[in-house]
C-alpha cells in the first residue's frame, strides 16, 4: 500500500511520515457528530466561552490575548458560529427583521435594498465587516492604550458574537410567542457591547471608560450604516 498524500509505502495502519491513514472511515452520522463537537469544543469550549464572555468579557478576551488561547472558540470562528446560530433561528420562524415602512423604503433603491438583504442574509460577513469600522472608533477613543487595531477587532468579535446570540434568543421568543420587542433587543445590544468593551479597557477607579465605549460603539454602528446607505444610494442614482 502506497500513501495517498505522500506516496511512500505503508507499513502499518498509518503512513509514518504524514499521518494519513491506510482506509479512510466511511462518513456516517457518528462522523459528522464528531465534526460538529470539534468545532464547537461541545465539551467545554463554546458554552465555556459564552459563559465566561457573559461574566467576565474584559478578563477572558484580555487572557486569550496574552496568556491562554485554547479553552475558548477562536473569535472570528465564535462569531460565524453564533450568526449561524441567529441566521438559523430567523430563518426557521421565518422572521423578517425589517418593520413594513423599512421594507416599502428600501424597494424604493435597489442596490440599497440588496446591500441590506446582504447585511441581513450574511450576518455572519457582515459583523466582521462592522468590527473593522467600529474598531477604529475604539482606538480612536482608547487612543493611549496598548491594543493595536487587530487586537480590538478580537475583541469585538467575541462582543458581537454575544450580541448575535441575544438577538438568536429574541428572534426563538418572537418565534414560539409572536411577542417581540426590538427596542429591547437592542438596548440590550448596546448595553452588553459597552459593559464588554468598557470591561477590556477599565482601570480600576476609571468609570470614563464605559462612557467612551459607549460612544465608540455607537458612533462605529451609525458609520457604518451611514457609510452603506450613502453607498447604496450613490449606486441608485447613478443607475437610476
Amino acid at each position: 500500500m502506497h500513501c495517498s498524500k505522500c506516496d511512500p509505502s505503508i507499513p502499518e495502519n498509518y503512513c509514518t511520515i504524514c499521518g494519513q491513514p491506510q482506509t479512510l472511515k466511511r462518513i456516517d452520522a457518528g462522523y459528522l457528530l464528531h465534526e460538529i463537537n470539534h468545532v464547537l469544543h461541545l465539551e467545554r469550549g463554546f458554552f465555556y466561552t459564552v459563559r465566561e464572555l457573559l461574566l467576565r468579557p474584559g478578563v477572558n478576551v484580555k487572557r486569550f490575548l496574552h496568556k491562554e488561547r485554547s479553552r475558548v472558540v477562536k473569535p472570528i470562528l465564535f462569531l460565524l458560529i453564533t450568526s449561524i446560530i441567529y441566521s438559523i433561528v430567523v430563518s426557521f420562524f421565518h422572521i423578517n427583521v425589517l418593520t413594513e415602512t423599512q421594507q416599502t423604503d428600501i424597494q424604493k433603491m435597489k442596490v440599497t435594498s440588496a446591500m441590506l438583504r446582504w447585511i441581513q442574509t450574511n450576518v455572519g460577513y457582515a459583523n466582521l465587516i462592522i468590527a473593522i469600522v467600529v474598531s477604529f472608533w475604539i482606538k480612536l477613543f482608547f487612543r493611549k492604550s496598548q491594543y493595536n487595531i487587530f487586537e480590538i477587532q478580537i475583541l469585538l468579535c467575541f462582543t458581537f458574537g454575544m450580541t448575535m446570540l441575544f438577538y438568536a434568543v429574541g428572534a426563538f421568543i418572537k418565534g414560539m410567542t409572536n411577542w417581540s420587542s426590538p427596542q429591547l433587543e437592542n438596548l440590550l445590544g448596546i448595553a452588553f457591547s459597552t459593559w464588554a468593551i468598557g470591561n477590556f479597557f477599565y482601570e480600576k477607579g476609571k468609570i470614563a471608560a464605559y462612557i467612551k465605549a459607549f460612544f465608540a460603539y455607537t458612533l462605529g454602528m451609525l458609520t457604518f450604516i451611514t457609510l452603506v446607505t450613502i453607498l447604496g444610494i450613490s449606486i441608485d442614482l447613478l443607475i437610476a
